[in-house]
């Protein structure tokens, strides 16, 4: 006799905090608050859903890649990702996006100078979009 089980989530997932305003025809991208549920950690999850098209799942695979091996303090330090229900999953220590309504007006100068940062960064590490 043979049982199946199917596979359970290794983490539960709350309220969406951001979703892709933008989706693409490919790929849609929404940010979750989440608990582990071995320890009951917080963390952010990233959903990504696809059409299951070699596209889109080149481009989460390239993406996951390059979150791995890039370290830079404006880049959400990477945990794990997994695959569940034909979606894909990417974990990163707990973070708050940035929302310029209430935000004082130093707050979004910071903000602003901390990606201008992170885009010269990218530049100056060869980073080339799609790659």
């Amino acid at each position: 006799m043979w049982f199946f089980w199917k596979k359970s989530s290794p983490y539960t997932l709350h309220d969406a905090v951001f979703s892709s305003s933008a989706q693409t025809k490919h790929l849609a991208v929404t940010l979750y608050d989440g608990v582990r549920n071995s320890d009951h950690c917080e963390f952010s999850i990233f959903e990504f859903k696809s059409d299951a098209s070699a596209i889109s799942e080149a481009l989460i695979q390239n993406s996951v890649k390059a979150w791995k091996t890039i370290r830079h303090p404006s880049i959400p330090t990477f945990i794990e990702d997994y695959e569940y229900e034909n979606n894909h999953y990417v974990v990163v220590e707990r973070i708050k996006p940035l929302d310029e309504k209430s935000m004082s007006l130093e707050e979004v100068k910071l903000a602003a100078y901390t990606l201008v940062e992170f885009l010269e960064f990218l530049k100056d590490a060869n980073c080339v979009h799609g790659a």
